[in-house]
Order: C-alpha cells, then sequence, then structure tokens
C-alpha cells in the first residue's frame, strides 16, 4: 500500500545535469528520513517529456511534487535543505523534525 507518492521533475538526467545530480542526491537523503514510510518515487524529464511539464504547469526545476495524500503540495527549487522540504511539502511538522519555534518578535 503506497501512503505517500513523490513525483520529481527535472531538465535534464543526471549525467546531464548537475542540479538534476544534486536533486536526486537529496532525494536520497529524503528517502533516508521517510524510510518508515511507504512511499513511491517517479523521477520525470522534462526535457523528455515536455508535454507532462506543460500539462502539469511546471514551470522551474527541480520541482518536488507529493501527489498523495491529498491535497497535493508542491517544494520548487534547491531540495538541499531535507528539513525544509519535508515541512514544505507537509511530510512533517517542525516541531516532530526537533526544529525549536523561532520567537515571535517583541513589541518593543
Amino acid at each position: 500500500m503506497v501512503l505517500m507518492r513523490l513525483t520529481l521533475y527535472l531538465s535534464g538526467g543526471a549525467a546531464d545535469s548537475s542540479r538534476s545530480a544534486a536533486a536526486l542526491r537529496n532525494i536520497e537523503r529524503l528517502a533516508k528520513r521517510i524510510a518508515p514510510h511507504t512511499f513511491d518515487l517517479t523521477v520525470v524529464d522534462v526535457l523528455k517529456s515536455p508535454e507532462v511539464a506543460e500539462a502539469l504547469k511546471i514551470l522551474a526545476t527541480p520541482t518536488l511534487e507529493r501527489s498523495l495524500p491529498l491535497p497535493s503540495r508542491r517544494f520548487i527549487g534547491d531540495l538541499s535543505d531535507i528539513d525544509a522540504v519535508m515541512v514544505g511539502l507537509h511530510i512533517a511538522l517542525p516541531s516532530e523534525l526537533g526544529i525549536p519555534s523561532a520567537p515571535m518578535p517583541s513589541g518593543d
């Protein structure tokens, strides 16, 4: 049973682009963080499948989309901050990641 479905949209494969290679490495790091969960990962090269990018309105790469569970969420850009990716995709809350809450600014 798939609990989470992720799709990574890239411009060129890992051999073609250092950004794509870095995104794939970061996805591997993400996979280690969410290993207890069951998930599917699909990688789409938008240069090879421009019709997919157009249909889904993928305007920038890399883009990581969580399509399941609903509602879907997208994280666009640098995937190197795994905690930010997880929070952005609602995979985990900051408190679950051990990230302290930012102090509220005082009115002084």
